[in-house]
């Protein structure tokens, strides 16, 4: 079960490696390719590609710190470690791309993603934790 969890992680890395390399018109295509199968072309309209960019960075990141997560449950030290370096190697990647820029923006937004999945993660242990603490289970009987 661990090496599935660790194989679906470095897959939603590898991808996020990819459409960091996209060239921006290609990515672009892949995005309008994407809206139009889903039918949803003229809700996107009223964004300008700016701000769907940012959701998406804070999407992928909110993804991967999850799926960290999920190979490394209750280490919270290493899940930040692991998305925060995989967020700047994609920016450091992306200068290499002529036509992709290195931006602090976009490096906030990762830092946004992971800074939500994070709480998602506390929020949901809270839940957990109160749940047990208000409705215990009930003791068993013992012969």
């Amino acid at each position: 079960m661990f090496q599935l969890k660790l194989f679906s992680l470095l897959m939603v890395i590898a991808m996020s490696v990819v459409l960091s390399i996209l060239p921006s018109k290609g990515l672009d295509q892949l995005f309008v390719n994407v809206a139009d199968f889903f039918s949803v072309t003229d809700i996107l309209r009223q964004y300008n590609n700016s701000e769907i960019t940012n959701v998406g960075h804070s999407l992928a990141m909110f993804v991967i710190t999850l799926s960290a997560l999920s190979v490394l449950p209750g280490r919270i030290f290493s899940i930040l470690l692991i998305a925060v370096s995989v967020s700047a190697g994609l920016e450091w990647l992306q200068s290499y791309v002529p036509s992709r820029t290195v931006s602090w923006y976009d490096f906030s937004y990762d830092l946004l993603g992971i800074g939500c999945a994070l709480l998602v993660i506390s929020l949901l242990y809270l839940v957990k934790r109160l749940k047990s603490y208000f409705f215990p289970a009930p003791a068993t009987a013992s012969c």
